[in-house]
């Protein structure tokens, strides 16, 4: 199943633009990929049929595949250039009872 980066962007986008109105001392603050991946699934958007049938559905450390949705989303989100991408250190961290795979993850919010 072909999935393109502008579809992962699409989805992700109301997320995004919702965070816009949740500014801190005048600053937008970042999502990490869990949060976003957490929303789409709760929000029950078709995004979700779609990356899970192009990279299954393992989530962090121990999931079992390198490959999965919040890896999708993180990339295509690192590849869009109205996306500000920060890096978050990992270690110690876990989210939703997931431990994330790598020592760093990604953090997005709208330029």
């Amino acid at each position: 199943m072909s999935l393109k980066h502008e579809e992962i962007i699409q989805a992700c986008r109301p997320i995004l633009e919702e965070l816009q109105s949740h500014r801190i001392g005048g600053e937008c603050p970042f999502l990490i990929g869990y949060q976003i991946w957490h929303e789409l699934k709760a929000i029950q958007d078709p995004i979700c049929v779609t990356i899970v049938g192009a990279s299954g559905s393992a989530e962090g450390k121990g999931g079992g595949s390198q490959d999965g949705p919040v890896k999708r989303i993180a990339q295509a989100l690192g590849h869009c250039g109205d996306v500000e991408t920060q890096y978050l250190d990992t270690q110690g961290i876990t989210i939703d009872g997931v431990k994330p795979s790598g020592r760093h993850c990604g953090i997005f919010r709208l330029r």
